[in-house]
This record gives C-alpha cells, sequence and structure tokens, in this order.
C-alpha cells in the first residue's frame, strides 16, 4: 500500500511540474447553446463561466436549471456568466 501511495504521489508530482502556468488562457471553444445559437468562450473574457451541458427533456436536468438561474440572478452582477448547451 505505501509503494501505490508513493507512485501516485510521484506521478502527481510530476503532472504538477509539467502543467501549463497558471492563470492559462481558455482553448477556443464554441457550443451551441439551448435556444439554438452558437456563442463562444472569448466572449465571456474575465468572467466565471460555468457550463452546463443538459438534456432538455430530463426532469433532474431542468432542476438543476433553475438553480442555475438562480445563481445567475445572485452573482452575475459579480462576474459570474452560466451558459446552458443541450
Amino acid at each position: 500500500m505505501r509503494f501505490l501511495a508513493c507512485v501516485v504521489f510521484g506521478v502527481t508530482l510530476g503532472a504538477i511540474a509539467i502543467a501549463a502556468p497558471v492563470p492559462r488562457p481558455a482553448p477556443v471553444f464554441a457550443m451551441n447553446m439551448t435556444d439554438g445559437t452558437k456563442t463562444r468562450l472569448q466572449k465571456y473574457r474575465g468572467k466565471v463561466v460555468l457550463l452546463a451541458f443538459i438534456k432538455t427533456g430530463c426532469s433532474h436536468c431542468q432542476a438543476v436549471t433553475g438553480i442555475f438561474e438562480a445563481l445567475q440572478t445572485e452573482l452575475g452582477a459579480r462576474g459570474l456568466q452560466v451558459l446552458e448547451a443541450a
């Protein structure tokens, strides 16, 4: 067990050492929105973006959508942008 922990720690440490510097620019990313439009992530530069990939016919997804809408209303002025894609 101790050997496995050492291996995991070593791999994790190695991954951190070669990771890109933080903060790093977001990749070019476009997605189809639930209203049928297409948007690019670059449009929301400087904001905290919550990406939600939902299935419109799913009752659980619809419940989560309500929570995300409340978050957008509450925190939108402070820089939160919720994006929901189907």
